[in-house]
């Protein structure tokens, strides 16, 4: 029997204010390890007096970048030894290990292939979500077509594989010697012994097996076996996957284990990299040493790294990370291809990162249905006879005279509940300034290997945008209850449905990984913390669950819906190996290059993603059968380098330098706006904001040069506005807004858009940066922010923010 399961996987990716910008790190790097990259014409004697000097111990040489990274024997931060570094002349950087990293034929006889909208969509419900027809990468029309060639190898980096898994057990590469070879030796000499089927950088040693679900996730999305009539089908039939573990069951992974596996990546000649990782931004930077290593990638090695674009901060919504840069995706150099998220009918995903510059092309990434390991139910509480080993309790400050206990529903089900009952029996809403709890029995996390919470939960707690917030806080302490660490809230009203036909009722699940606990003896509390504005129903618990990794051959197969940037990067890596494996002959760039040339274009994607477009399996395939590789010599060819200029209508600019040229011509295209305009950027066939271009012809191809609103003049042209539905109006240069016979105002320095004069009881404001704010004329002049659900002051200038009792300046 297949489990379904429903769960949302974020990635969390790093950025940096500017490489040499003050940073903040937190616990998020080594603390006795730096990289070093010494300058090219240092002596070997000078690198020892220096080594010396500094009381560093050589740890690790690397393949891809110069940089060495050394053990600190004298116990000093490496934040103090950067700056002391840096400033001798032999040193060209010297970087931290960051760690911290977190885990971006025409049909299938596949049984789940229907659920698999990303390669056919039909507009068929998903997992509760309808679709919009063809809003896929054409893969089954790709399938049509498809001559597979050659089986090609794609690098996953991630958390390992489950390699005991139907879809993926056959679908594992590595090193053929190794498996073949002696046991316990290192048969091929590269310093790693039995790695038949690739390597654990996390544990180092050769069983680089999974246990989060990520890297099996991934992996099934590019290469699940789609002959063995078992679940779903990879993008890629003559694909295979290397596993490359670098995370441990709640991250974990360093710079050091990132390029070590990358390099160890190229020397079994691997061309795709999957890097669906990152990290919180407060953890990790960028690092020079991995930025040098993607470089020589580039410039000596045919090999294509495909990374996540990532899921925006800790609020989970997407950032422009052209402005906020987040890595791996924003590193330099075209061996990197940033992929970004869009949904079941073709729209950007809310999650989803993007930038014209930093992000190069979009993937299906939400309601995805992949492989996952195997979890196994360890510890079930039902509550069906209701144990005395939970406690209730008061919070300070509760002014509720009602306590949790247990309720038998009309199914017979036991639920836990912060209700009471009246004398009648029925329960009742929870009282105004609530603040009670119920706390689980110790629980021993250290027998598990991955262990995660799942319970149902049904909750109706009053919720008012701007006035009464009622919530359920659900916390874990590991010191017997005396200190307790937040993990999540919900609010408002969810679903609680009557199942007839299994005599229960069915309502939300929430998951919670507990893997970073995993060595202790911990007590999980649900919270109900409320207002004195509204009551409402209230909180009903049942079926509280500690689940663990096991493996699948005790319980079978495994499947999950996954949301994340992460998983529209192996969509776009399996497409890139169905390109190899149908032309071997292209390189890694070739390949970069029919990739961003064939997308699918999409409108809402315009200002979003360089390519401006969705892969396309069909296209990419159709290209690849007219491409020249770059490795032959095509001047005898010649192409059509056209062009287009956005906004279209406006007369914002042109193109000079278009035409028809030899192949291999080296052009130089130069955006030249009209008045009122300034150039910003390319898309289509190229990216950038480099002008003029230098553009190398290698294909018929479209270059779209983006023009903008000049922003010299301080008063905004209100005649330049466009008109949208309903009443609403744009100006490309700011937003939009709502007309009204009242004036609208625009302040140049605080960039607001507001509407005055109306009589009305509340306004709305929009502002570029902080987005849409709220005020009242019994709050005015104070602001609502949906950005960061606080209360704001504006004076002389400047925006001040209420939040935790006290204002600040933002």
């Amino acid at each position: 029997m297949y489990c379904m399961k429903k769960i949302y996987c974020c990635l969390i990716l790093f950025c940096v204010v500017g490489q040499n910008a003050t940073r903040v790190f937190g616990e998020g790097y080594v603390k006795d390890e730096i990289f070093v990259r010494f300058e090219d014409n240092a002596t070997e004697n000078q690198k020892l007096l220096l080594l010396s000097k500094f009381e560093l111990q050589e740890k690790t040489k690397f393949i891809l970048t110069k940089s060495i990274l050394y053990k600190i024997k004298s116990g000093k931060d490496p934040l103090e030894l950067i700056p002391l570094l840096t400033k001798n002349s032999l040193v060209k950087y010297a970087d931290l290990n960051s760690k911290g990293y977190f885990l971006e034929s025409s049909s299938s006889n596949e049984p789940f292939f229907q659920y698999q909208w990303s390669l056919s969509n039909k507009g068929q419900n998903v997992n509760w979500k309808s679709g919009l027809s063809d809003a896929d990468i054409d893969w089954s029309e790709a399938m049509s077509i498809y001559k597979g060639k050659k089986k090609t190898g794609v690098a996953v980096i991630d958390s390992g594989v489950s390699i005991d898994h139907p879809e993926l057990k056959d679908r594992l590469g590595g090193v053929t010697m190794e498996r073949n070879g002696i046991a316990g030796y290192d048969d091929d000499g590269y310093g790693y012994i039995d790695d038949g089927y690739g390597w654990d950088f996390f544990d180092d040693d050769n069983v680089p097996n999974d246990l989060r679900g990520h890297g099996t996730q991934v992996a099934g999305i590019i290469s699940a076996s789609p002959y063995n009539n078992l679940g779903v089908s990879g993008v890629a039939p003559d694909s295979f996957v290397i596993p490359l573990r670098v995370f441990g069951e709640s991250g974990g992974a360093t710079d050091e284990d990132i390029v070590k596996a990358a390099g160890y990546a190229i020397s079994l000649g691997v061309r795709i990299v999957n890097l669906s990782l990152g990290g919180p931004r407060e953890m990790i930077y960028r690092s020079s040493s991995i930025q040098e290593a993607i470089t020589d990638l580039e410039k000596n090695y045919d090999v294509l790294l495909i990374c996540a674009a990532g899921n925006g901060g800790i609020d989970g919504i997407g950032d422009d990370i052209d402005k906020n840069p987040t890595w791996p995706a924003s590193y330099e150099g075209k061996a990197i291809l940033s992929v970004t998220a869009v949904n079941q009918v073709n729209e950007l995903t809310p999650f989803s990162n993007f930038g014209l510059e930093s992000v190069d092309i979009a993937a299906p990434g939400s309601n995805i249905l992949a492989p996952t390991v195997s979890r196994k139910i360890e510890s079930l509480e039902t509550f069906e006879s209701q144990p005395t080993n939970w406690q209730f309790g008061y919070g300070f400050g509760n002014m509720s005279n009602y306590s949790w206990r247990y309720f038998v529903d009309r199914f017979g089900n036991t639920w836990a509940t912060d209700s009471d009952y009246n004398a009648n029996g029925d329960l009742l809403d929870y009282s105004p300034f609530t603040d009670t709890y119920m706390t689980s029995p110790i629980i021993d996390l250290s027998i598990y290997n991955a262990p995660r919470l799942e319970v149902s939960v049904f909750h109706d707690l009053a919720y008012s945008y701007f006035s009464s917030n009622d919530y359920l806080i659900f916390e874990i302490s590991v010191d017997g209850g005396y200190q307790w660490h937040y993990l999540r809230h919900v609010t408002g009203k969810n679903l609680l449905i009557p199942d007839f036909v299994q005599n229960q009722y069915q309502t939300g699940k929430y998951i919670f990984d507990l893997s970073k606990f995993k060595s202790e003896h911990a007590r999980i509390r649900f919270r109900l913390k409320t207002d004195g504005l509204y009551q409402s129903d209230g909180v009903y618990i049942d079926n509280f669950a500690i689940s663990d990794v096991t493996s699948l051959s005790n319980t079978g197969p495994q499947y999950d819906f996954v949301d994340g940037t992460s998983f529209a990067a192996p969509i776009v890596s399996g497409v890139a190996a169905l390109v190899l494996s149908h032309r071997p002959e292209l390189s890694a760039l070739d390949v970069r290059e029919i990739l961003l040339q064939s997308v699918t274009k999409v409108d809402g994607l315009k200002d979003r993603v360089s390519s401006s477009g969705v892969v396309n399996a069909f296209n990419a395939l159709t290209l690849a059968d007219t491409w020249i590789p770059r490795s032959a010599n095509p001047r005898t060819f010649t192409f059509t380098i056209g062009g287009n200029v956005l906004p279209a209508g406006k007369n914002a600019g042109n193109i000079n330098g278009l035409g028809t040229y030899e192949a291999g011509k080296q052009l130089n295209l130069r955006a030249v706006p009209s008045d009122g305009y300034t150039f910003s950027h390319w898309t289509g066939g190229a990216s950038g904001s480099e002008n003029p271009l230098q553009y190398t012809v290698i294909a018929d191809t479209e270059i779209i040069a983006n023009f903008e609103k000049s922003t010299s003049p301080t008063v905004p042209l209100w005649s330049d506005s466009s008109d949208l539905s309903h009443g609403w109006k744009s100006f490309e240069w700011f937003g939009s807004f709502w007309e009204s016979s009242t004036p609208w105002v625009y302040h140049v320095s605080l960039g607001w858009l507001y509407r005055v004069g109306d009589e009305l009881s509340s306004l709305w404001f929009y502002n570029q940066e902080k987005g849409w704010m709220y005020t009242s004329s019994s709050a005015f002049p104070y602001l609502y922010l949906n950005e960061n659900q606080s209360w704001s002051y504006v004076s002389v200038g400047r925006i001040y923010s209420y939040k935790t009792n006290s204002w600040s300046s933002l």
